[in-house]
Parts: C-alpha cells; structure tokens; sequence
C-alpha cells in the first residue's frame, strides 16, 4: 500500500526542552552500565574551586624575625657577620638574597621557592 505525497512532517510548534538539570539542584544519576550511581559532585565554592588548606605562614619582609629557609639551605647572613637579631636597616635586601639563594637549589626546592614571590 503506497502513500502519495510528501512524508508526514514533524508535528509543528515549541519542541520539547532536552534533559537539562535544574539549576537549582544536582544533575539525576545516569548510569548505563547498571553499576551504581556515581557519587554527587561537590558543591561548588565562593570561588568557584574544590576548598584548599590554608598555605603555610610566610616571612613577611617586614617582619621582626625572617624564619630559616624552609629547604634547610644554608642561612643567607647579612654583610658584616652574623648578628644575634637581624639587622633592622634593610630586611628587603636579607629577604631578596634569601629568595635568590633559593633558586641555586635543584628542581625538588621549587614548590617551596615560588611561594616566596606571591608576598
């Protein structure tokens, strides 16, 4: 039985919304393999990004006393000798030698140099 004329055509008007999650709440579990459902993702932050730690204190140039090196380098001293407290006169320049002995180092120190520049 043949049927004259054009194939029926879609039904015209809106088309139906595809499977979008709703913005205010998770996306449903889809699972194809039948295992199950994959765990929730986590909330987003503020920020946009999965919470990190808190980094470590850094020595701030100004302040009254520079910790060690964190590599366990050897200490960068002052011109002059080794004074008991660090010379008030001019942290940046202690600082600064500090930051650039660290770069000497090998590669395994550089996860703890860069930290030095975000101040």
């Amino acid at each position: 039985m043949e049927m004259e004329g054009p194939p029926p055509s879609p039904p015209r008007g809106p088309l139906p919304p595809p499977a979008l999650p709703v913005a205010g709440g998770p996306p449903p579990p889809v699972t194809q393999d039948g295992g199950p459902p994959p765990p929730p993702p986590p909330l987003p932050t503020p920020l946009g990004r999965l919470p990190l730690p808190p980094p470590p204190a850094l020595p701030k140039a100004k302040g009254p006393s520079p910790s060690p090196p964190v590599d366990g380098g050897p200490a960068v001293l002052p011109p002059g000798g080794a004074p008991s407290a660090p010379s008030r006169k001019s942290p940046k320049t202690a600082f600064a030698a500090t930051a650039k002995a660290a770069h000497n180092y090998p590669a395994e120190g550089c996860e703890q140099t860069n930290s030095i520049f975000l101040l």
